[in-house]
């Protein structure tokens, strides 16, 4: 270094400027980083939010098209939006090769399984059980990865967001019907199953937050499409299967009947399926997104229950329900958890 700058560097010390300048900048440039910091995470709130609204739209879309029937209908109707997904993501993936190197495979795949093993275990317990204890099961799964991302990610849980997450637990449990008291060993194991599958799901999506951590190559838009048509090859033989056993079992099954129904309104039908099929890569690749940016505690109970609660307020305004004191209940319930975890992160 030239002695010029020593001999200024010297003078700025001697004169008290370098601890001067140290002494106020270092607080601005904390401050900015703060700043930075909360600006980006109140973006991917916002983005949670959105995305919150998009799932509520899939459920209007799909409960609108009134899609109803046994377990192969189901999945016949979700192999069709899995088809649709992957389609919508093609065109953005199609060109970077390396992206798709660079995904870990066994991650995509087991993906795959537990978003068309819960679809599967979901229906089929309601199909052979109780139906508000069957959802039930399914709504509670995202405590698995909220527990998940507690204990192996070290996120921080307050008392406000354990008080929010028991919240969340008694407020399901308000809406099981009592009249309906359908057990059986089966239902019982497709429920559990359910659960696990739908759990599944979110500890893949903080695993893969976790890999990109270190392979940032590794787009989530990429892994979404992969994982999706890893449902879609799973669903196509999980169709086959439902379909092979029920003609077997019943020549007048409500299998065949549904495959040579005649769809009223076919056209209007299928406008539904590619929107809701678009709905669906928009709702996977940006919880793939905000998995990887917000706290397990934060996310999976926010999504689920805002889902839940925005649903059951939009049905009663478009499709004219009635709700319950229960379902009211809660409402509230599920509401007021949602703002005490929003007070557990803030705190």
């Amino acid at each position: 270094m030239p002695a010029g700058v020593w001999t200024d560097v010297r003078f700025f010390k001697k004169c008290g400027y370098v601890s001067i300048i140290g002494k106020y900048f270092e607080p601005l440039k904390t401050t900015a980083i703060k700043f930075v910091k909360y600006t980006y995470m109140i973006g991917y709130y916002l983005l949670l939010a959105l995305n919150v609204s998009f799932a509520v739209t899939r459920g209007l879309l799909i409960k609108k098209t009134k899609t109803t029937g046994n377990g192969f209908y189901s999945i016949r109707f979700n192999v069709m939006l899995f088809f649709v997904a992957v389609a919508v993501l093609l065109p953005f993936t199609l060109f970077d090769f390396y992206g798709y190197y660079e995904q870990p495979l066994y991650l995509n795949a087991v993906y795959g399984v537990a978003l068309i093993g819960s679809i599967i275990c979901s229906v089929e317990a309601i199909a052979c059980g109780s139906v508000s204890l069957s959802l039930l099961f399914y709504q509670s799964g995202f405590l698995i990865p909220t527990i998940f991302g507690a204990i192996c990610f070290n996120e921080k849980v307050g008392i406000f967001t354990v008080a929010g997450l028991v919240l969340i637990v008694v407020s399901l449990v308000m809406t099981i019907d009592k009249s309906d008291k359908k057990f059986s060993t089966k239902w019982l194991v497709l429920s559990v199953l359910g659960l696990l599958f739908c759990g599944l799901i979110g500890i893949v999506q903080k695993l893969f937050s976790a890999y990109r951590a270190d392979h940032p190559s590794a787009g989530q838009i990429h892994f979404t499409e992969l994982s999706l048509a890893f449902a879609l090859v799973f669903g196509l033989l999980a169709m086959l299967i439902s379909y092979l056993i029920k003609k077997r079992g019943d020549k007048d099954s409500s299998v065949e009947n549904s495959v040579n129904v005649k769809e009223k309104q076919p056209i209007l039908k299928c406008v539904f399926v590619i929107i809701i099929g678009a709905l669906v890569s928009v709702i996977n690749v940006l919880n793939t997104i905000i998995a990887q940016y917000l706290p397990s505690v934060v996310f999976f109970p926010v999504f689920n229950v805002g889902v839940i609660v925005l649903s059951t307020i939009a049905s009663a305004l478009l499709f004219k329900e009635k709700l319950s004191v229960k379902q009211v209940l809660s409402v509230v319930g599920g509401s007021l958890a949602i703002v005490f975890i929003a007070i557990g992160q803030i705190l």
